[in-house]
């Protein structure tokens, strides 16, 4: 049996072609993300890529939301904490 393969590779560079916005680090997560998600039956395309980059920059918006959320709620208890004493 002979050992024949075919593979496909996507790097950051094809990310930043994308988004020239997002950091190396960034790019790599959008990487990431695709490879959990790929499905074999589409494939790794542009399409797909930029698919993932809305999906990516989106859950980090969420993300950044929360947080910011959560923040402001922290100190507005802990404002209300120290006018009660």
């Amino acid at each position: 049996m002979t050992d024949f393969k075919i593979t496909s590779m996507w790097h950051v560079d094809d990310i930043l072609s994308l988004n020239d916005t997002l950091s190396e680090e960034q790019c790599i997560d959008v990487l990431k993300l695709g490879e959990t998600y790929h499905d074999a039956n589409v494939g790794y395309n542009w399409d797909y890529w930029e698919a993932t980059i809305e999906t990516y920059l989106a859950t980090v918006e969420r993300e950044n939301f929360i947080q910011d959320c959560n923040n402001k709620a922290f100190y507005k208890i802990k404002e209300s904490l120290e006018e009660g004493k």
